[in-house]
């Protein structure tokens, strides 16, 4: 069904701010909003359009705040009110933001409203419901995910993906879990590492993972003759050791990967890492 329509503002008379100057004001607003309305991220993008909507001083337009005043002053509409000139000029600013950061698919359910106002409530009436299932779905994906024939860098940056999708809807996961969610999408190959990482005391961080992971692929890779495939013969042996804030890993007696965990460094182990 298409988006259906939303109720107008009430027209009482209100104090309309000054209009932010539009050639100023877009230049901030198209760095700021990555993401154009589609059926799938309402969430992710209203997120975004609130903030540096906020930020310019037009959501007061979209939320309902500033109401139209009456575009007359007197009875007889001779008299315009340019107070209303002031909050249509306003209104019709907002109104272009939204409309700039939708999808092509989207923008001719938006082309009957004349206000923010309206845009912003029929959206909201569309897809509020849809992103309910939408956070739903991401949260049985992130719980289900399987690395299969991915190369772990991918693999890892996917479930990153539906991490940061989940909150930048505000539903976060906690880092233990998603640790686990990401050793639980791994092959029968990494079994031995499995056990070793879910023996720790305390489980490392996402971001140690990904360290270590990519280097277990890439010892298992060099492991591995390229004529055949031997999961057993090509486990890395390695002994992990937790001590004092360090995880020592050695590959069947050969190279050192240290990967450091100091005090006070937060959930993410004090790694500030890219993962796109």
């Amino acid at each position: 069904a298409g988006i259906m329509s939303a109720a107008n503002s009430s027209m009482s008379g209100s104090t309309v701010a000054s209009v932010p100057n539009p050639g100023t004001q877009w230049n901030a607003f198209s760095s700021l909003v990555s993401v154009r309305l589609d059926k799938n991220n309402y969430l992710l993008w209203r997120s975004q359009i609130t903030s540096v909507m906020k930020s310019q001083g037009l959501l007061r337009y979209v939320n309902g705040y500033f109401h139209a005043p009456p575009e007359y002053l007197d009875v007889d509409q001779t008299k315009p009110n340019p107070e209303y000139d002031t909050w249509e000029r306003a209104d019709q600013l907002a109104l272009s933001w939204i409309m700039a950061t939708v999808s092509e698919t989207i923008l001719p359910q938006l082309i009957s409203y004349s206000s923010a106002r309206q845009a912003w409530c029929a959206l909201e009436q569309q897809y509020a419901s849809q992103s309910n299932l939408r956070i739903i779905q991401l949260k049985r994906d992130l719980q289900n995910v399987k690395k299969g024939g991915m190369l772990m860098a991918d693999y890892l940056n996917h479930v990153k993906f539906l991490y940061d999708s989940l909150a930048a809807v505000n539903h976060e996961i906690s880092d233990s879990d998603l640790v686990l969610y990401t050793l639980n999408g791994l092959s029968s190959e990494y079994e031995a590492f499995i056990t070793t990482v879910t023996t720790f005391k305390q489980l490392p961080s996402f971001s140690e993972i990904f360290d270590m992971l990519v280097t277990q692929e890439n010892r298992l890779h060099i492991l591995t003759p390229p004529s055949y495939n031997n999961s057993d013969s090509s486990t890395v042996a390695f002994v992990a050791q937790r001590g004092r804030g360090r995880v020592n890993f050695n590959y069947a007696g050969r190279s050192n990967f240290n990967y450091a965990r100091g005090r006070g460094t937060g959930r993410n182990g004090g790694h500030n890492r890219n993962y796109n």
